[in-house]
């Protein structure tokens, strides 16, 4: 990447507030139209009106993303840079499609022009990434994300750890000689109850207050663990055992993590759909199970995978893996409305 765009920016004419206005208002129309006709009629108006800054050029190239048309996206976005428009936005944009036609040179030519001051440096870093895996180029996509991984913001977003875990399982290790606490935990062979809370505080956000409000027998509050397990308590994703410990150490089940999954997905008032119609296959589990039909529910939902077809395994120990996958498929279901 480079720190700044060397000589022949082109510069905007300064707005009028009018003209800013009339922008805007049709960007927004646009979004919007029910008719993409339409859409695409106000968003052509608008880059008429303003040929030499970014706004109305990705607006309509994210249009024609959502009708499947990358390549007129590619388009849109190429007409503004050949008026010479750099900033960052635009640039970001055109890497980001050209990347999705494969078009790996281009790509890299567009995102390499975004200077590191700018927000949209380190989601360029990450594409570069991205570009260089699919070109089989690992040990340059090692590189990019050792880079990203010296950031705060960005040392453990799932995305990046995800990449990341692709690349050790090729064999590249040398750039991840640490593991995060996710990393420790998606490999092991079964999660506790500290695991969870970990997991709930990376994937649900859940961080405790700066002010220790909560007792457990066996944590104390100087322990480097007490502010993820007081925090997973007091947001009610897990639980205080009655004897007041915390237990940190405790195994967890299927069906634990089903129970714990479900609450919150109603804490977040998600929409579960039509009532699940009784599994009569399982062997291990029956109507009476007074977890049954929680756990047909996140088996639907596609968030606990049964261990077969006549049995679900809800008494067996949870793999770091699939305790990871659980919380990511919950993650993308709120993300998602669904």
């Amino acid at each position: 990447m480079v720190s700044a765009m060397a000589g022949s920016c082109a510069k905007a004419p300064l707005k009028s507030e009018k003209q800013k206005h009339t922008i805007s208002s049709l960007i927004s129309k646009a979004r919007h139209s029910a008719s993409s006709d339409r859409a695409i009629a106000y968003l052509e108006k608008a880059i008429r009106l303003d040929t030499l800054t970014a706004d109305a050029y990705i607006a309509l190239a994210e249009h024609y993303e959502s009708l499947n048309l990358e390549w007129k996206a590619e388009s849109v976005l190429l007409s503004g840079y050949s008026a010479g428009i750099r900033e960052p936005a635009l640039l970001y944009h055109l890497g980001r499609i050209a990347l999705e036609l494969n078009k790996f040179s281009e790509a890299s030519s567009y995102l390499k022009q975004i200077p590191r001051n700018d927000s949209l440096y380190l989601p360029a870093v990450f594409l570069e990434a991205r570009s260089n895996i699919l070109k089989n180029d690992f040990f340059t996509a090692v590189k990019w994300l050792d880079t990203l991984s010296r950031y705060d913001s960005w040392k453990n977003k799932p995305e990046l750890l995800s990449m990341r875990r692709g690349l050790k399982e090729k064999g590249f290790f040398s750039a991840f000689n640490t593991s995060t606490p996710v990393e420790r935990i998606v490999d092991a062979e079964t999660v506790t109850r500290y695991d969870l809370a970990i997991l709930a505080g990376f994937y649900l956000g859940i961080s405790a207050d700066s002010q220790p409000t909560l007792i457990f027998a066996d944590i104390a509050v100087a322990e480097a663990i007490y502010p993820v397990c007081a925090a997973a308590v007091q947001y009610n994703f897990l639980e205080a055992l009655p004897d007041g410990k915390f237990h940190p150490r405790r195994g967890v089940k299927k069906r634990n993590l089903a129970f714990y999954l479900f609450n919150w997905l109603k804490f977040r008032r998600f929409d579960f759909g039509s009532p699940v119609r009784p599994v009569t296959t399982w062997k291990d589990i029956t109507s009476s199970d007074p977890h049954f039909t929680l756990m047909a529910t996140m088996e639907k939902l596609g968030i606990i995978a049964a261990a077969g077809d006549t049995l679900f395994g809800a008494d067996l120990p949870v793999s770091g893996k699939d305790a990871d996958a659980a919380f990511q498929r919950t993650m993308q279901l709120l993300k998602s409305g669904q």
